[in-house]
Formats: C-alpha cells, sequence, structure tokens
C-alpha cells in the first residue's frame, strides 16, 4: 500500500470514481462465482487488498467490477491473456 500511496498509482481492482461505498456489480459477481463454485483464495485476497488499501488511504476504496472479475477469472484458472479487455 505504501508504494502505490507514495507514486499516486491507482491499485488495481480496488477503488471507483461513482459508486461508493460499494459497487453495486461486485456483490452480484462474487455471489454468481460463489454460487458456481468459484469463491476462494483468489477473492479473498482482493477482499483483503481493498480492506487494507481503505485502511491506508482512509476512505472508501470498493472493490471494482474489474477486479471482481479479475479475482474470478483466476479462480476459474483461466489464462490471462484471455482475460485482458485490450489487444
Amino acid at each position: 500500500m505504501a508504494e502505490f500511496r507514495q507514486s499516486g498509482a491507482q491499485i488495481p481492482g480496488v477503488g471507483h470514481p461513482i459508486h461508493k461505498p460499494i459497487d453495486p456489480r461486485t456483490p452480484r459477481l462474487f455471489a454468481i462465482a460463489k454460487a458456481n463454485g468459484f469463491s476462494g483464495d483468489h477473492v479473498k485476497l482482493l477482499q483483503l487488498v481493498a480492506s487494507r488499501a481503505e485502511k491506508a488511504y482512509g476512505r472508501s476504496l470498493p472493490i471494482n467490477a474489474t477486479g471482481a472479475i479479475g479475482a474470478i477469472s483466476c479462480e476459474m484458472s483461466l489464462p490471462w491473456q484471455a482475460c485482458r479487455g485490450s489487444r
């Protein structure tokens, strides 16, 4: 968190300019993933990162839909190349 904060870089998958304190898409994505057996360590890690980021920055930094999709894709063991939105 300290490196991201010091550099001013955004934390991938965390934060949203409009959806605060929660991105309404995220709980639904996680619920669908869980119902289909794709909720585990990657989702937990992202939730931990978001929690630590909120504490470090002292403001609301919800998991955004892109972050949720990334974590779920990892749960599904999809190759990252298949998950990129560009190129």
